[in-house]
């Protein structure tokens, strides 16, 4: 094989090596990207409720949120997930009354929706501000029935999934006032 050839193969591979690596994704960058589509979609649905329809739930029960409860509970729960992510132990004591408080205090869609817009904006400076070894460091959940610990990437992946939970039941809420949400968004 020829010096030319040889050193063609040498480059190609090279250049194909540096690529891949440039392809592949930290996990923070991953949620980063999927987080700020979350936040886009979320929003799109909170907006499509009418500010008169935002108190709306299906019946009088207590064990039902209405449709700005649940986003205002998102909210609530991003915030202290926040505080885990970070380290600080909040106080359960004082936080969870102040949390219900909110929630059931009825404030405008606009300041639901910016309240709940600028607590997507903290998860995601977080995401961005981590890397890969520090999402797999494990914390102690003190107030589990069953105290474990846990990682970051678990926190985020249940912060992920109780946005789905309470977003996939105001979609209900959109569709009970004969409102069609907007398409949805993966990623």
């Amino acid at each position: 094989m020829s010096k030319i050839n040889y050193l063609a193969i040498i480059l190609i591979f090279s250049l194909s090596q540096s690529s891949f690596g440039q392809m592949k994704k930290s996990y923070a960058d991953e949620m980063v990207n999927l987080m700020i589509s979350m936040k886009q979609y979320t929003l799109d649905i909170a907006n499509q409720m009418p500010e008169d329809k935002f108190e709306y739930k299906p019946s009088e029960s207590d064990e039902l949120r209405t449709f700005a409860e649940h986003y205002k509970h998102v909210r609530n729960f991003m915030s202290v997930q926040l505080m885990f992510l970070n380290d600080i132990r909040p106080d359960l004591q004082t936080i969870v009354p102040k949390n219900t408080a909110y929630e059931k205090t009825v404030i405008s869609k606009a300041r639901v929706i910016k309240d709940l817009s600028k607590e997507f904006d903290h998860v995601i400076d977080f995401l961005k501000n981590t890397d890969d070894k520090e999402m797999t460091g494990t914390y102690y959940f003190f107030f589990e029935k069953e105290p474990a610990t846990r990682t970051r990437r678990l926190i985020i992946q249940a912060l992920r999934d109780h946005i789905y939970h309470h977003r996939a039941q105001t979609l209900i809420y959109l569709r009970e006032n004969n409102i069609a949400p907007v398409a949805y968004q993966r990623y």
